[in-house]
């Protein structure tokens, strides 16, 4: 396996590229959408190597379903939820399945084959959004979650957390320390539960906490994804603020 001895946090803004995608903008943004479509065509098939994850310029990550092979997706957008103002990242596939995460939760899926995340929000009688904070130990708070196809809507579950303690998280790539983040989700009135894991690499003075990697259950008996962020969106920290 490649390595490097010291982690390059990878950070590049992409508020702008899925309205690239969709206004035809000529000269430089043509060049970025073609540059960004290569991307996923290379990835399409085939066993991604080393090389053309190195060279490529968008955020991006591994992600398996089911423990199948795994599929380069990509950082097209990111908006802010307006509740708990944390980023939402969009990540699509070739064949334009996406994942929408928060704080490193899947919080929504589409062109999943059988099941999706419509809504995973953090829930309480005066409020509803996700939560505002990263994974970490000790934790507790009231998720709703909201599937399809089916009018499958409004289901409740208690988390709770506990770290796992640290491990040496690799890619092709790199190798990071993080530590590892157990989420149990009890799902009240369904008498079932999953387990999410999160790897989650600590804030430093120039940048950010953020998850690295993950293992998440899109609810019960549904598609386990794991996602490994080869090149991470990463919020940096700069004498003027939060980057």
């Amino acid at each position: 396996m490649t390595s490097v001895r010291s982690y390059s946090l990878f950070s590049t803004p992409f508020l702008l590229i899925a309205a690239l995608m969709l206004s035809g903008c000529a000269n430089n943004s043509d060049n970025t959408v073609d540059r960004f479509n290569n991307v996923l065509e290379l990835s399409r098939g085939q066993t991604i190597s080393a090389e053309h994850l190195q060279s490529t310029s968008f955020a991006s990550a591994m992600v398996s379903i089911n423990d199948s092979n795994p599929v380069l997706m990509v950082l097209v957008f990111i908006d802010q939820n307006p509740n708990s103002y944390a980023p939402r990242l969009t990540w699509i596939a070739q064949d334009k399945a996406t994942i929408i995460t928060e704080n490193g939760r899947i919080v929504k899926t589409t062109g999943f084959l059988f099941d999706n995340v419509e809504r995973l929000v953090e829930y309480s009688p005066s409020s509803s959004h996700v939560t505002s904070s990263l994974p970490a130990p000790d934790t507790s708070w009231q998720a709703m979650y909201d599937w399809s196809p089916g009018y499958r809507f409004g289901f409740t579950a208690s988390v709770s957390s506990i770290s796992m303690g640290e491990d040496l998280v690799e890619s092709v790539l790199w190798q990071q320390p993080a530590q590892r983040i157990q989420e149990t989700v009890h799902f009240n009135g369904l008498d079932s539960h999953i387990t999410n894991d999160f790897w989650v690499v600590p804030e430093t003075a120039l940048h950010k906490s953020y998850v690295v990697k993950s293992t998440q259950y899109l609810g019960p008996n549904m598609a386990k994804i794991d996602m490994l962020m080869v090149k991470p969106y990463v919020m940096t920290v700069t004498p003027e603020g939060i980057n």
